[in-house]
């Protein structure tokens, strides 16, 4: 179940799975944990800023796939 915050609720990331650049954006392929519904499937692509509290799991999958699409710190698509 997500966590409730003033502006919303909020999941949990299991896993970042992949990652690509889609219209010059870095996008990850994330699973959730506990997204059952029919509002949030398992996984969805998701901009890499809304990952920003999900950072140590998106720097592993970088160490794991490091020829996977990424952004490096002061560089902008």
């Amino acid at each position: 179940p997500p966590v409730e915050f003033l502006d919303g609720p909020e999941f949990e990331v299991v896993a970042v799975l992949d990652s690509k650049i889609m219209r010059n954006k870095l996008y990850y392929l994330v699973d959730w944990l506990g997204t059952t519904s029919c509002i949030l499937n398992d996984r969805t692509w998701e901009l890499a800023p809304n990952l920003s509290n999900a950072a140590e799991l998106v720097t592993a999958f970088h160490r794991q796939y490091p020829c996977k699409p990424l952004v490096k710190v002061g560089c902008h698509l």
